[in-house]
């Protein structure tokens, strides 16, 4: 048995309308999780990007200072 499947019955349980309700209580829960992924991957990458960013620019600058 597919997991999606396990929780489609698993969560159709709950309730008499099952079919529709799992459906859509299976589309929030794949949003909100790719979401909170999202939200994790830009947390961590756009900080180290802009780090990356402002400490080449500041290299570039001080080696420009140094040669003039």
């Amino acid at each position: 048995m597919k997991p999606i499947n396990f929780i489609k019955k698993w969560i159709a349980s709950f309730c008499n309308r099952g079919g529709v309700f799992a459906e859509t209580v299976m589309k929030i829960g794949l949003v909100v999780i790719v979401g909170g992924l999202v939200l994790v991957v830009l947390k961590t990458a756009i900080p180290d990007l802009f780090t990356k960013l402002i400490l080449k620019i500041k290299t570039t600058l001080e080696i420009t200072c140094i040669l003039y």
